[in-house]
Parts: structure tokens; C-alpha cells; sequence
């Protein structure tokens, strides 16, 4: 896999993630209080700031799989291993975001 395509699946990778995060985050906006009184300029920067940063955690996990695996494109042979790595590299993401977020 040339560098220019690992590149681009990557980029590609990065707005997908981004895309379906920010789908994700305007559908729980409901549920914040402290949102109500916000306006709706800063409920989108933060939303934003919310999915650039999931979408940051998805590479970071997909890089930390093709690493351990020293191969890129690792989905095209993972095992249940490489999805629990993936799956727990995003869970103490998680747990550490809300952690600090409360």
C-alpha cells in the first residue's frame, strides 16, 4: 500500500468518522441542560470540537491496531483481537472525556 493511498484512506477514514460522530452528537444536544441556554453558534462549535476530536480517537485506534499488526489495511484479516483492541483504545477514551467532562 503505497503512502499516497494510506493517505487517503486515512483522510477518508477521518471524515467518515467525523461525519457519522457529528450525526451522533447533534442527536444528544436534547439532553443537555447546561446546553439551554446556549446559542446556536456555540451548541455547533462545540458539537464540532466534540466530533473532531471522536474522529481523532478512531484514527488513533485504527493507528494503534495497524502498529500492533504492522499492517494497514489489518481489517482485511482481524481477528476478534484487533476489534477488542480498536473497541478499548474508544472505551478509555470515553471513560476519560467524561470523566473529566463531569
Amino acid at each position: 500500500m503505497s503512502f499516497q493511498s494510506v493517505k487517503s484512506f486515512l483522510g477518508i477514514l477521518a471524515l467518515s468518522a467525523f461525519g457519522l460522530n457529528l450525526i451522533w452528537e447533534l442527536t444528544q444536544v436534547f439532553a443537555f441542560s447546561s446546553l439551554d441556554e446556549a446559542s446556536a453558534f456555540e451548541v455547533i462549535i462545540l458539537v464540532t470540537i466534540a466530533s473532531v476530536a471522536d474522529a481523532v480517537i478512531t484514527l488513533v485506534a485504527y493507528l494503534l491496531v495497524a502498529l500492533l499488526r504492522r499492517k494497514w489495511r489489518w481489517w482485511e484479516s482481524a481477528g476478534a483481537l484487533d476489534f477488542v483492541v480498536f473497541a478499548v483504545v474508544g472505551v478509555i477514551a470515553a471513560t476519560l472525556i467524561e470523566s473529566v467532562a463531569i
